[in-house]
């Protein structure tokens, strides 16, 4: 019987003694290792133009001009179009106005006219950035773009294609940030469904971690217990005798 004691004393060592270190640490780790990975895969220079809105608040069929006429400043308007537009710094590092090279311009099909403009929410509040319109295009002003800090940008333009899914592109020049800026396009909601399932995805990993770090302190508050119930036996039996 003792040397069976002796063959599975290791086993218990590894379960009772290391196995809720090693819970703990895994169940650390799981926690933070997410964090890690998502600012280490964020590049150093990074900037995003996602196209949010491309909504059509006029549009006049080629068949009914004849009997309806829509003017802008005394010209002939075909359609008009919202356009709104977040601008982010998506990198792990500030783009301040001297990192701009140049500034950074939005340009619609040469067909097209921007007629209004503006800057309709920044993240945080107090950047200081402005627009101006010329012809078929928006140029935005140099200002310093922390990581996270998001521009909003809207703009009322006419003749715009309606074929047109990325009605514009992005000419700019950044310090550290090579090759061209592609405009993004929203989520569809078949994006979003997936993205609420990549959140369950990880509520759930979570929920695990938290349980496996629950019973590795648990085993481990276990484990006290017991060492000091046989500190305290022993102590008793040295004073016994």
């Amino acid at each position: 019987m003792d040397r069976n004691r002796r063959e599975h004393k290791p086993w218990q060592h590894f379960l009772t003694d290391v196995l809720p270190w090693i819970s703990l640490v895994i169940g650390a780790l799981g926690i933070i290792a997410p964090f890690i990975i998502q600012q280490l895969d964020n590049p150093e220079t990074s900037l995003g133009v996602t196209l949010l809105t491309n909504s059509s608040l006029v549009q006049i069929d080629e068949s009914v001009l004849d009997d309806i006429s829509v003017t802008y400043r005394d010209q002939p308007l075909g359609n008009l179009s919202l356009i709104k537009v977040r601008i982010e710094n998506d990198g792990r590092a500030p783009i301040d106005a001297v990192g701009f090279s140049s500034p950074l311009i939005l340009e619609f099909p040469s067909q097209a006219e921007v007629i209004q403009a503006r800057v309709s929410r920044t993240s945080p509040p107090s950047i200081p950035i402005t627009c101006r319109i010329g012809g078929n295009t928006v140029v935005m002003s140099k200002a310093l773009l922390n990581a996270g800090d998001q521009v909003i940008l809207e703009m009322l333009v006419i003749d715009l294609p309606v074929e047109y899914q990325q009605p514009m592109t992005v000419n700019v020049r950044i310090k550290g940030l090579s090759g061209p800026i592609q405009v993004k396009v929203a989520t569809s909601l078949a994006d979003r469904k997936l993205t609420i399932w990549e959140t369950i995805r990880d509520i759930y990993c979570l929920l695990l971690t938290a349980l496996l770090i629950v019973y590795a302190i648990e085993r481990l508050i276990v484990l006290r217990k017991k060492r000091l119930t046989v500190l305290r036996s022993s102590s008793s039996d040295l004073e016994a005798t």
